[in-house]
Parts: structure tokens; C-alpha cells; sequence
């Protein structure tokens, strides 16, 4: 089967101060924008990289949505553990 096609898939995991992360997506709009996506203790939490930014030319230099698993967990730890520890 054509497995290089298929988006990277992240086990649930706990992070060091007990979050509970789950279902990490990158998802590609039409207009190349990326939203990151993770449940993060049971509720969904997003942050969107606009196609110009300096974090969209990472996310494609990465790979998008088959980038590698560490890079996945780096996105939610840097871009969306903030918004759930506020």
C-alpha cells in the first residue's frame, strides 16, 4: 500500500505536567494557511499559521501532516500548551 501518503499518526501521550494530548492534526486550508490541532484533556484546542508566516514555511520545509512525529509534539508543546495553561 502507499503509506508515504499517509499523514504521520501520533499515539496519546502525557506530557510532563499531566496533560493528556490526542489526535494532533495539520490540516491545509485552500488558501495555504495550517491550522495545528490537538485534543488536549478532552477538549480541542487550534492555532492557525498563516501561508506567509516564518511557522507555515516550517510546517512545509517539514513535511505538513506527514512531518515527523518529535516535530508533531514540539508544534502542540510550543503553539498550544500555552492557550491551556492561561
Amino acid at each position: 500500500m502507499m503509506k508515504h501518503y499517509l499523514p504521520t499518526i501520533v499515539e496519546p501521550y502525557e506530557t510532563v505536567d499531566g496533560f493528556l494530548i490526542s489526535e494532533i492534526n495539520i490540516i491545509e486550508s485552500t488558501r495555504h494557511d495550517f491550522r495545528i490541532e490537538a485534543i488536549i484533556n478532552g477538549k480541542r484546542q487550534k492555532y492557525i499559521a498563516g501561508r506567509k508566516s516564518d511557522l507555515a514555511a516550517g510546517i512545509i520545509a517539514k513535511g505538513r501532516n506527514k512531518m515527523s512525529i518529535e516535530n508533531k509534539k514540539e508544534l502542540v508543546e510550543r503553539l498550544l500548551l500555552p492557550l491551556v495553561r492561561k
